[in-house]
This record gives structure tokens, C-alpha cells and sequence, in this order.
């Protein structure tokens, strides 16, 4: 300490700035890498984490399509045959539709026997029964003045088995 200049030895001199002393931080390269590195990582958390829980309940929509097709089952009446045939084909292709992706709904029964994959993800006795039946409803929804139309069929009940069949399948 140099006491130049002061008149009174007690009288304290201070040095240079304290900040001098302080040694200097650079930003380096490899904090760069460390960050980026970090925030992959989170960020692959994040999108596993969210993968698991998409798939914790896949089968959702199809429950929720079954639910909706046993409540439409449920309320609607038996009336003549062509009615109740058009009913059940739209509860029926409606639960394809929500379901299974299948654009069932949106298709003329020839264009869904047509297509090669219609109802693939079904087995193979339930999809040839359940393409026949679709063809029996359409049978009765077009057929002029109800020629060929039993009376008698149980078309709700038989299209409730099917709906039965392909949620357990």
C-alpha cells in the first residue's frame, strides 16, 4: 500500500477497482453442447412420456363407439323391415366407421364388398358373415315395394350379435 499523498498515516488508500481481481468468465463452446445436449434429452422424455400414456387407453374409441351403438340399439323400435334394415346397416357401419377407420359409412355396399381391405382387422368368418348380413340389409333398404322382405326377421337382433362379435374380436 502506498501512502502517497496523504497527510494522516491512519487515512486508508484504496487500490485499484475489487472488479480487477475477479477473474473473467468466457462463454466456452462445450456450455453450448451441454445445453443442447440437456434440452434433447428433456425433450425425449417428454414425448416417451406422452407416447405411454397415449396408448394406455388405445382401445377408447372403440369403447366409446361400442357404448354408442348399444344405446342406439337400445332406444330405437322395431318398425316394417326396410326401416329397421336402414337403422341397423347405419348403427352397424357408423361403429366400423369410429371404431376401426373404416369408411363404411361413407360407402355403398357394393363399394364395400369391392374394396380389398374392407374390414380387414376383422377375422375372416366374422368379415364373410358380417359382408353377407350387410348384403341382406341392403337387400331389404332397396328392395322395390318390399318384394322379397320377410316380415318376420329379427334384423335388431341379429345386428346386435354383430355388434357384439366385432368389439369382442
Amino acid at each position: 500500500m502506498s501512502m502517497e499523498g496523504t497527510e494522516n498515516s491512519l487515512e486508508l488508500v484504496e487500490s485499484n477497482s475489487a472488479l480487477d481481481y475477479v477473474p473473467e468468465r468466457e462463454i466456452e463452446v462445450w456450455w453450448f453442447l451441454v445445453a443442447i445436449g440437456g434440452l434433447m434429452v428433456l425433450v425425449s422424455v417428454v414425448l416417451l412420456f406422452k407416447r405411454k400414456m397415449f396408448k394406455a387407453d388405445e382401445y377408447a374409441d372403440k369403447r366409446k363407439a361400442y357404448e354408442e351403438s348399444v344405446e342406439a340399439f337400445d332406444t330405437f323400435e322395431e318398425t316394417e323391415p326396410r326401416k329397421e334394415a336402414v337403422v341397423v346397416s347405419y348403427i352397424l357401419r357408423s361403429y366400423l366407421a369410429k371404431s376401426l377407420g373404416e369408411p363404411a359409412l361413407f360407402e355403398t355396399q357394393e363399394e364395400l364388398v369391392g374394396r380389398n381391405d374392407a374390414l380387414a382387422v376383422l377375422p375372416g368368418e366374422l368379415r364373410d358373415e358380417l359382408n353377407l348380413f350387410l348384403t341382406k340389409l341392403a337387400g331389404y333398404k332397396y328392395s322395390p315395394d318390399g318384394e322379397g322382405v320377410d316380415s318376420s326377421t329379427e334384423l335388431k337382433s341379429e345386428g346386435r350379435e354383430f355388434l357384439e362379435r366385432m368389439y369382442r374380436a
